[in-house]
């Protein structure tokens, strides 16, 4: 995505600076090209003779979930906590609503691990908010459906992805 490099600095920049021109040098070389999507396609490699394989997921995900209310909304985001992955404007958002007397809980599945955990962790320490922001670890894919049975809502913060699977996942489970 354009503008996400300038999120990182010095090695990290350069590690994401080189890999880039590695693979727009190994895609004009390639006899052919599989993206999961044609915005990919379009983005990554415009001119390339890629094709489009969407990727998909299990029918045991398809439908089920079960409604259940509350005074509470329950919100999920699943992803590891990285600069682009849109946490701390999330967990901002969550603080804010909460103030404005809504009741609304966020539970990050990934937040635990990544580059901007321990800052992020230090953040909810320090305002005072981890009664309503809650940080799990990563897990298999066949854990992770509990979680989306808890929750009311699913959320996608992130500032770029191509076709996340979690969110073909929260599509699928209602």
């Amino acid at each position: 995505e354009p503008g996400i490099i300038s999120l990182y600095s010095g090695k990290k920049y350069l590690r994401l600076f080189i890999i880039g021109l590695l693979q727009r040098y190994n895609l004009k070389r390639a006899n052919v090209s599989i993206f999961l999507t044609e915005y990919a396609k379009k983005l990554i490699a415009p001119s390339s003779s890629g094709i489009i394989i969407p990727h998909g997921i299990e029918q045991s995900w398809r439908g089920f979930w079960k409604a259940s209310f509350s005074d509470t909304i329950r919100i999920l985001y699943v992803s590891n906590a990285a600069p682009y992955k849109g946490h701390m404007e999330l967990i901002k958002a969550i603080e804010i609503l909460n103030r404005k007397e809504q009741k609304i809980h966020l539970t990050c599945v990934g937040g635990e691990s990544g580059t901007e955990a321990q800052k992020i962790k230090k953040y909810i320490t320090l305002q005072n908010i981890d009664h309503i922001v809650k940080l799990k670890p990563l897990k298999k894919r066949a854990d992770i459906k509990k979680d989306y049975l808890e929750n009311d809502i699913f959320i996608f913060a992130s500032k770029c992805e191509n076709m996340p699977n979690t969110l073909v996942e929260a599509v699928l489970s209602g």
